[in-house]
Formats: C-alpha cells, structure tokens, sequence
C-alpha cells in the first residue's frame, strides 16, 4: 500500500510533491514551545496573585520562608488551577498554530485530473484562502440583509 502511494506520487507529480507542505510543517514544531511558554506565564501569574492575595508579610526570614513553602505546596494542590492553566495554554497554541495546518494540507492536497496542483506554494495557500473566505463572508452578511 504504501510502496503504491509512493510510486503513484512519484509518477504522477514528480518528486518535489513529496516535500510540498515542509515549510508550514517546520512552523507546526512550535506548537509545543508556544504552549510551554503560555503555560509557564499563566503559571507565574496564578502564584504571583495568589501570593499578592494573602497580603501579610512575616518580620523574619525564617518564618517567611516557612509561609513561602505552605503556600507554594498550597498552589500546588489546586488542581483545577492547573487544569484550566493547561488548558488554556494548549488554545493559545492552537490558535497560533492551526492555520499552519491548514496551509500544510492544503498544499498537500492531490492534483486535478489535469495533473496540475491547485495551490503552487504557501503565499499563492494563503492568497486564495483570504480571498476565499472574505468572499463568503461578504455573500453570508448580503443573503442576511434581504
């Protein structure tokens, strides 16, 4: 089967169509890091205002080192903090990173009967997708205004 697939992409579109759709999957590797970033900042942010939300600050270092641990170990039990934390850093990345799959599969997509591929690279993807889109966009508000 796959031995099939590739002798048919070979023949049919040359070997360049093996790496059509590379560029916006070297972007799609990011995905991880932009949502390790984002959960590290919300994570940050949640122990920065809970800390800022007990208000009161012991005379001693020992006594505010023993405060800092009990409440660290406190943030730390609140799970649902967290959840929400991963989960909102998981839609960031997501959002930043969704529109690189859709220019990647639309790359990748097979040729017309004709042989020729409907997008050439990645500008001509997102060229024709904003045109795409703009144009359904605009005949969606005319059909609700009649």
């Amino acid at each position: 089967m796959k031995d099939d697939a590739l002798r048919t992409i070979l023949k049919e579109e040359g070997w360049c169509a093996l790496y059509r759709g590379i560029a916006p999957s070297l972007f799609l590797v990011s995905h991880g890091a932009v949502q390790f970033m984002v959960y590290e900042e919300l994570r940050k942010f949640v122990v920065d205002f809970k800390s800022k939300e007990k208000g009161k600050t012991p005379k001693t270092d020992v006594k505010l080192l023993v405060r800092l641990l009990e409440d660290l170990s406190e943030i730390l039990r609140d799970s649902v903090n967290y959840a929400a934390i991963g989960a909102s850093s998981k839609l960031a990345a997501i959002l930043m990173t969704y529109p690189f799959q859709v220019i990647r599969a639309r790359l990748q997509q097979r040729p017309n009967h004709d042989g020729i591929p409907r997008y050439v690279d990645t500008w001509h993807v997102v060229k024709e997708t904003a045109l795409l889109k703009v144009f359904e966009a605009f005949t969606r508000v005319s059909l609700q205004a009649f």
